[in-house]
């Protein structure tokens, strides 16, 4: 059954946490998130960093990162992330680590999982 949860992807590896369907929460009606949150999970849960060492001193939104939510009228997963993520290769390391087949999700680039500085500056850009 299809996970849920966050995730970055560094060096060909998913790095996140995911939980089952049932753990999540329905905060917006007919869609299963998360309850983690990529600040709490990049610093609180760090089993990544015994592969990973490097990252240690890097913040949570250096790397490309996404959100797996589940639709649960279309019974499919919808992940959001960021669109250095949006090859097949990418795609397919993030369906096997949330278990579900890569063709089922419904893929969407989200400009707010970008680690680019320039469109960084520009989404936030208080003009």
């Amino acid at each position: 059954m299809a996970k849920i949860g966050v995730f970055w992807v560094h060096n060909g590896t998913v790095i996140g946490k995911a939980e089952s369907l049932e753990a999540g929460i329905e905060g917006v009606p007919g869609i299963i998130d998360s309850n983690e949150n990529h600040i709490d999970v990049w610093k609180i849960n760090r089993k990544w960093i015994r592969e990973f060492p490097h990252l240690a001193g890097v913040e949570y939104q250096e790397i490309p990162r996404g959100r797996v939510l589940f639709l649960k009228k279309e019974n499919r997963p919808l992940v959001y992330l960021d669109k250095s993520l949006m090859p097949s290769e990418n795609r397919l390391l993030i369906s096997e680590f949330f278990e579900f087949e890569q063709g089922t999700a419904l893929w969407r680039s989200d400009p707010h999982y970008t680690t680019s500085r320039n469109e960084l500056d520009n989404l936030f850009d208080e003009k």
